[in-house]
C-alpha cells in the first residue's frame, strides 16, 4: 500500500511539473526569431502572445511547427527581449490585429532615433561661467544594446577672467564671451530597454569650432584661466549618461548629463530633451 502511494505521489509530481512547464518559453534562438514552448493544445497556424512576468506584451508569434508536446513559435513582432519567464497564450484575430487595445505594452528604445535637448552647463574658462546651449543627434543600432551615431552641440557663455599687466603687479578683471559648435561621432550602450526607465551611456569624439572674445586685452597682458582656449578649431572628446522614460508613442522624454573637453577646457552640462523614434 505504501509503495502504491509513493507511485501515485510520483505521478502527481510529474504531472504537476509538466503542467507548470506548460505555456512557458523554454528557449529562443540567438536572434530571438524563433522560440519554443511545451504545449499540447496549440496547433500550426495559431497566433500567440508572449507575456512577461509583469503581464506586459513583449512579442506576437505564430506556431510554425509541432513535435509531440513541443511547439515552435516564429516571432512576427517583438517589442522587448524575450526571456524564459515569459508565458505563451493563444491570440484571437482581434487581439492579433490590435494588440494595443488588449495588452499593456512598453516599447523599448527602437533601432534608429533622433534626439535633441536644451542644456544648462558650466564652462571652465577664466573664473568659470554659466553656459547655455543645446544638442541633437541621430543613432543607428548595432547589436546587444550598442549603437553608433553622430551629434552636434552648441553653447554660449560669458564670464570674467583675471588680467595682469606686463609688470605682473596690478590685477583687474576682464569680461569675455565665447561661442562653441561641436560635431562628434558617438558610441552608445543602452540598457533596460524593455522597462519603463531605460539608460544610455555615450562616448564622444570629434571636432569643435570656438569663437572667443576676451574683451580689452593687450598683447603684452597675461590672462589667467584661458590656457590653450582660443578662437579656432580643436579636438573634442567626452562622455555622457542619460535616463529615458519609455512612455507609449514615438516621443519619449529624457534627462542626462555630459562632459566634454575642448582645447583642454571642460564643459559640463545637464540637459532635458525628447527623442523621436520610428518603430
Amino acid at each position: 500500500m505504501k509503495f502504491f502511494n509513493v507511485i501515485v505521489c510520483f505521478c502527481l509530481l510529474i504531472s504537476t511539473c509538466e503542467a507548470f512547464a506548460q505555456n512557458v518559453i523554454r528557449k529562443c534562438s540567438a536572434n530571438q526569431k524563433h522560440c519554443y514552448v511545451f504545449n499540447k493544445r496549440l496547433v500550426t497556424g495559431d497566433k500567440v502572445s508572449i507575456i512577461n512576468e509583469k503581464n506586459q506584451l513583449v512579442a506576437i508569434g505564430e506556431i510554425s511547427d509541432m513535435r509531440e508536446t513541443v511547439r515552435k513559435i516564429t516571432i512576427l513582432k517583438k517589442y522587448a527581449p524575450i526571456t524564459t519567464k515569459c508565458k505563451v497564450s493563444r491570440l484571437t484575430d482581434q487581439e492579433a490585429r490590435n494588440p494595443d487595445e488588449y495588452f499593456d505594452m512598453i516599447k523599448p528604445v527602437p533601432s534608429n532615433y533622433i534626439y535633441g535637448s536644451i542644456n544648462l552647463g558650466s564652462l571652465r574658462v577664466g573664473q568659470g561661467s554659466t553656459a547655455f546651449g543645446g544638442e541633437g543627434g541621430y543613432d543607428w543600432s548595432m547589436k546587444n544594446g550598442f549603437t553608433y551615431g553622430a551629434k552636434g552641440t552648441f553653447y554660449y557663455a560669458s564670464g570674467e577672467a583675471s588680467l595682469y599687466n606686463a609688470g605682473g603687479d596690478e590685477k583687474v578683471k576682464t569680461d569675455f564671451k565665447t561661442f562653441g559648435v561641436l560635431v562628434e561621432g558617438v558610441g552608445t550602450y543602452r540598457t533596460a530597454e524593455s522597462r519603463m526607465l531605460s539608460f544610455r551611456v555615450d562616448l564622444e569624439l570629434g571636432l569643435g569650432y570656438l569663437s572667443l572674445n576676451k574683451g580689452e586685452i593687450n598683447e603684452d597682458d597675461e590672462v589667467e584661466g584661458f590656457g590653450d582656449y582660443d578662437s579656432g578649431v580643436g579636438l573634442v572628446f567626452g562622455a555622457g549618461g542619460y535616463a529615458i522614460y519609455n512612455s507609449k508613442g514615438s516621443i519619449k522624454p529624457y534627462v542626462g548629463a555630459a562632459m566634454s573637453y575642448i582645447k583642454s577646457k571642460r564643459y559640463i552640462r545637464i540637459g532635458l530633451g525628447f527623442s523621436l523614434y520610428s518603430y
